[in-house]
């Protein structure tokens, strides 16, 4: 229709109806353009924000247990690794304690686990650096997953640290040699001579060394858990800046 109205004008050589006619088509054609990228801009922002609801949802009722339970794993894990360290101190161990000692060297060599594995992978499947580039939540989701990409970092640090300590108390408590294999290790009943053991210069400088190592990392995981909770209230300030935040259930850690 309007193709044909430019053409009678044309050979009417009415340029002021053709270029009037040519200026709609334009003005037409770039309001469909501006139509369609705000509908295209409004559908991200819909799945971005389904996408970050989703991550609130699954961190928020998850935070208070994860902290109080890494809590009391560190206390008892301190507190089993040490008793190690005071008996070889001591240089004594009684019979009825002897289940408590092999408990702590159990302890001592257990690879540190830190698994809010949820968020890494949710955050890395998003495509985060360029999805919310720009956006209010870049620093919000940046700093979330920066912290516990450096946790991480951390924990593998000092675990491979500790490599040649681990290696050195599994050969004496297990008298098998070869490199300590964490899959393993539960499966082998100790065969150790505590006396030895005390006067083993080597064996008691890995114990204190890998007490020191896990208690870094323990320390380490802690401030993690608390760069995570301020990220996520941040997070729900950012979402539900009105209050009205929605009514979760508590709901236990997802494991690999």
């Amino acid at each position: 229709m309007i193709l044909r109205r430019i053409r009678a004008h044309i050979e009417a050589e009415n340029w002021f109806a053709v270029f009037l006619d040519f200026a709609i088509v334009v003005i037409g054609v770039f309001i469909g353009i501006q139509v369609a990228n705000w509908n295209e801009d409004r559908a991200v922002e819909r799945d971005q924000r389904a996408m970050l609801e989703q991550l609130y949802a699954d961190l928020a009722p998850r935070l208070e247990g994860w902290r109080e339970g890494n809590e009391v794993y560190a206390i008892e894990e301190d507190a089993s690794e040490r008793f190690v360290l005071d008996a070889l101190l001591a240089g004594t161990l009684d019979e009825t304690d002897k289940a408590r000692f092999e408990s702590g060297l159990m302890a001592l060599v257990r690879w540190q686990l830190i698994d809010v594995s949820l968020l890494q992978r949710r955050m890395e499947s998003t495509e985060l650096f360029s999805e919310f580039q720009g956006t209010a939540y870049e620093d919000i989701l940046v700093n979330l997953y920066s912290n516990w990409a450096r946790t991480e970092d951390f924990v593998s640090q000092y675990e491979n640290r500790g490599h040649d300590a681990r290696n050195i108390i599994f050969n004496r408590i297990f008298m098998k040699p070869g490199p300590y294999n964490p899959r393993g290790f539960t499966a082998i009943t100790p065969e150790y001579v505590f006396d030895e053991l005390v006067q083993d210069r080597e064996f008691r400088h890995a114990v204190a060394q890998l007490y020191h190592y896990n208690n870094q990392v323990r320390a380490q995981v802690y401030q993690a858990f608390v760069a995570v909770d301020d990220t996520v209230l941040k997070l729900e300030a950012a979402l539900y800046p009105d209050g009205n935040t929605p009514d979760l259930n508590p709901a236990e850690p997802e494991t690999d």
